[in-house]
């Protein structure tokens, strides 16, 4: 679906690597393999940072560009590097008055209180 032009795909195909492009290394390769990524078609993963506010609407509904916004406009921005993705997370504040932070801190921690400290959160996704 493509929000800025009320398109739908009608079908989706996976792709093959059939020309033998090289294969794009990342800084993340190394994670690939436990998760089982599939190097025939250059499966990757990359990070996507967020605030603590966003976590569990991402939990529930997945990554979606018309939820978010960013430099370049609406999209996912994902990287291969922790230190470009930081710039796009805000720690977690145990003393939030945010409902989805409150509700995100009841869903991990239950009856725990907060560990405290600097919490940031990410995600891993395979593309």
């Amino acid at each position: 679906y493509d929000a800025n032009k009320n398109m739908t795909a009608s079908a989706i195909r996976r792709v093959q690597n059939s020309k033998n492009v090289p294969a794009v290394e990342t800084k993340l390769d190394t994670l690939c393999q436990p998760v089982e990524c599939d190097a025939s078609v250059n499966e990757k993963l990359l990070l996507h940072g967020t605030k603590p506010e966003n976590v569990l609407s991402i939990l529930w509904n997945g990554l979606s560009e018309r939820l978010s916004g960013g430099l370049f406009g609406c999209g996912i921005y994902m990287a291969e590097d922790p230190s470009k993705i930081d710039q796009y997370c805000t720690c977690d504040n145990a003393s939030s008055s945010d409902e989805n932070v409150k509700d995100l801190h009841r869903r991990i921690y239950q009856n725990n209180p907060h560990l405290g400290g600097k919490i940031y959160y990410c995600f891993a996704v395979r593309v």
